[in-house]
């Protein structure tokens, strides 16, 4: 009772010593209700505060403690956590009760089994919802600080649950294994000098190594010294920054931080993409599978708003690759991401390019320009670009400085510019056997279709040679339209 505590403060002269506490089937439950800044774990250790002006409060020395069938609960009005587990034993070097300062040397954890269950799902997280939903902080309140030094669990489980609903999912990760040195947690500071991870999920992903080493993560900047990661299907490797003059994480929303990202291995398949980042939904084809790798090297600085890139190398299977460098603005908004690359090699099958520009029409056999190699530049958006460079095909080679855009699929793309084909198959490429070999340089306006059912364009052409059933024309000048009618 409170009453025994405080003739306990009394007779120890503010001076309580315990070198060793051991709890059988613990049960501890914490909780913060709606509208109140305190927990009822903060109004028990204010129990202990001095009622004096003069008085000092009791000072707690505990040196270990130990939890065996551990039972404890955390709920506020958004989330309920749930930890259980055969021991935890904590071996401690200092507590200053006063400051709120905790420093432990030790933390064992064995079969630890935690639930985190969201009782009411976050709202959209907009600048005004953030701000009209932050309590005011009290600027003389002290908030803890913990300092561990390591950091051990054995074959532990996490479980995640959303609220229950439409939306509910869940998602399990068994069978953890972790150590950590030096972690540093406070309301303004997280750090950790040394973690390595293993674990598996319910969805047959293996973490298999996971690594980070001098990670620092404050109200204004996130540091990562280096991040390694192996699955059973993936490896990563990669360090960065990022910095705001405002809090980070409100500054994201706002596109107003800046900072760098070097991965120097990126190596996934499309399952593990699409499980980690569901929000990319890269699509899977006869083509594409869920296990097709995807490769990925960068260097990235700069902003959301304008992000330089350098020594990028990307690939997905055998279907695509490309060396690049170049400028991306607007990352993260989908559609409207606004890209300048200059690119030394561009691989990419022409099966990969049917389902890109997702070309179900056959009267344009994308599939015997076998595989397509570019060279030059791309700016613009995914769907509305020009492209200037050279494309070597197994049809012939084509040069190009042409604007083109479409929405849906070829059938309907605009396009304009000009446009010089270099000994190119005409004919097999748009499934017209009558035209044969075409050599030409022309200029090309309201180009409409890229197919030979939908194809309309004003044409300015140097034919230097073109073959049309058993006839042949050569250096001549051309001036019209090219249409299905014509």
């Amino acid at each position: 009772s409170i009453g025994l505590l405080s003739s306990i403060h009394t007779l120890l002269k503010n001076r309580l010593a315990l070198k060793n506490i051991e709890f059988l089937n613990a049960y501890v439950n914490i909780k913060t209700y709606e509208g109140e800044s305190d927990s009822n774990l903060d109004l028990f250790l204010l129990k202990f505060k001095s009622s004096g002006s003069s008085g000092n409060a009791l000072n707690l020395v505990l040196k270990q403690l130990e939890l065996f069938n551990p039972r404890i609960k955390f709920a506020n009005e958004h989330t309920q956590i749930s930890v259980s587990g055969k021991r935890v034993y904590i071996s401690v070097d200092s507590i200053n009760q006063a400051i709120k300062y905790f420093q432990v040397r030790t933390v064992l954890l064995d079969d630890p089994q935690i639930t985190v269950q969201r009782t009411i799902e976050p709202e959209s997280r907009s600048l005004d919802r953030i701000s009209s939903s932050t309590r005011p902080e009290d600027s003389c309140k002290i908030k803890p600080s913990f300092f561990v030094k390591f950091i051990n669990c054995n074959n532990g489980k996490v479980s995640y649950k959303s609220a229950t609903g439409e939306t509910s999912q869940q998602c399990d990760f068994a069978n953890i294994y972790f150590s950590s040195t030096y972690n540093f947690a406070s309301e303004d500071l997280k750090q950790i000098e040394f973690l390595t991870l293993k674990t598996n999920t319910n969805s047959g992903i293996q973490i298999k190594d996971f690594q980070i080493n001098n990670f620092r993560l404050d109200n204004n900047s996130l540091y990562l010294g280096r991040l390694k990661a192996n699955t059973n299907k993936s490896q990563i490797e990669a360090k960065g920054a990022l910095r705001s003059s405002k809090a980070l994480f409100s500054s994201l929303l706002q596109d107003e931080v800046s900072g760098q990202l070097s991965i120097s291995k990126g190596i996934s398949c499309i399952s593990e993409i699409n499980y980690f980042f569901p929000e990319l939904k890269i699509p899977l084809s006869d083509r594409i599978h869920k296990d097709t790798p995807l490769r990925i090297s960068l260097e990235l600085k700069g902003s959301k708003r304008s992000c330089q890139l350098s020594k990028f190398s990307a690939s997905i299977g055998a279907q695509f690759q490309i060396n690049a460098t170049g400028q991306i603005r607007n990352i993260g908004k989908t559609g409207k991401e606004l890209i300048n690359l200059k690119v030394s090699d561009l691989k990419i099958s022409s099966g990969f390019a049917n389902t890109l520009l997702s070309n179900d029409n056959s009267s344009i056999a994308l599939d015997k320009l076998k595989d397509i190699h570019f060279k030059g530049s791309f700016d613009g958006f995914l769907k509305n670009f020009v492209a200037y460079g050279t494309f070597d095909t197994d049809l012939g080679s084509l040069r190009s400085d042409l604007k083109m855009s479409y929405e849906n699929n070829i059938e309907h793309a605009s396009y304009s510019g000009s446009l010089n084909l270099i000994r190119f198959d005409l004919g097999k490429l748009i499934n017209a056997p009558d035209i044969g070999i075409v050599d030409f340089t022309a200029n090309v306006s309201d180009g409409y279709g890229l197919t030979a059912e939908t194809v309309h364009a004003k044409l300015q052409a140097s034919v230097h040679q073109f073959t049309y059933k058993s006839y042949s024309l050569s250096n001549a000048e051309f001036s019209g339209s090219l249409s299905k009618n014509n």
